[in-house]
């Protein structure tokens, strides 16, 4: 994981307590995380501080970098033991996945209007 991208993120924030509390950490797990070495970051808070920033998971991985993701527990780490490799290619699958939540989005939308459509009958 890229903390440094991370690390750009929460900076930028005005109020990095209400941003932590926001996902479901705090903030000294936040400085932890960022400033301490060893500190690992869950799959699911890495899942919720991504969908905060409106930014895929993939973000906080180096495109093109290969990454000995292993899920124990719930923990993500590079590590030598991985049980499978995950391998990051370039922006497309970044751009990928942003497309496919833009159809979902539009999907919905479409949707609205015809309801909104169909109720003004």
């Amino acid at each position: 994981m890229n903390k440094e991208k991370l690390r750009i993120l929460y900076e930028g924030c005005t109020d990095k307590y209400a941003a932590a509390k926001e996902f479901g950490s705090t903030y000294q797990s936040m400085y932890n995380l960022l400033y301490r070495e060893g500190t690992t970051c869950k799959v699911d808070l890495l899942e919720r501080i991504a969908a905060y920033f409106r930014v895929p998971v993939s973000h906080f991985f180096d495109d093109a970098q290969e990454i000995n993701a292993v899920a124990t527990g719930n923990n993500i780490s590079g590590n030598n033991n991985a049980v499978g490799n995950v391998t990051m290619g370039d922006n497309s699958a970044v751009l990928q996945e942003r497309i496919t939540m833009l159809e979902k989005l539009l999907e919905e939308k479409e949707r609205t209007i015809k309801i909104l459509m169909e109720s003004r009958k």
